[in-house]
């Protein structure tokens, strides 16, 4: 896999998360952003985790992504 392939993956890897995980933060969605906690403070329970479906949606688009510059790369070389 050589850097010409794989850029346009890591890039719309590195968008897609970062957009998504943006607008969770701006707007306030749960799912959607970096850090949210759970606190029963009558029981002394506490988590704190992070949401995954940003880097979820990000790895479809990367991978979508480098499909689609490996068919298109393909193509060009065939003509």
């Amino acid at each position: 896999m050589n850097v010409q392939r794989l850029m346009p993956a890591i890039l719309s890897f590195a968008a897609t998360t970062g957009g998504l995980y943006m607008a969770g933060h701006v707007w306030t969605v749960p799912l959607l952003m970096f850090h949210y906690e759970y606190q029963d403070k009558a029981n002394g329970f506490s988590i704190a985790c992070g949401s995954f479906l940003p880097v979820l949606i990000g790895l479809a688009a990367a991978a979508l992504a480098e499909k689609y510059v490996g068919t298109n790369k393909k193509k060009i070389e065939h003509t």
